[in-house]
């Protein structure tokens, strides 16, 4: 298994997705329901189309005159 640094992108967009749940490894099969169907979506969302960075410190360039 590949272990991925805390501040990789991954790493960063799943931790912000699965904030949001509370979730638990069991022993047996578990019983879903709709809000686990919306967890996968917002994970497979977070792998595979992550937010765009914004860097806000970075000066803009000057427009030019011609």
């Amino acid at each position: 298994m590949k272990k991925y640094p805390k501040n990789h992108p991954y790493s960063r967009a799943l931790d912000e997705v699965l904030s949001h749940y509370f979730v638990v490894k069991t022993d047996v099969p578990a019983v879903h329901d709709k809000e686990y169907e919306e967890m996968k979506e917002l994970i497979l969302d977070s792998l595979f189309h992550p937010p765009q960075q914004h860097n806000n410190d970075k000066e803009k360039e000057p427009k030019s005159n011609g």
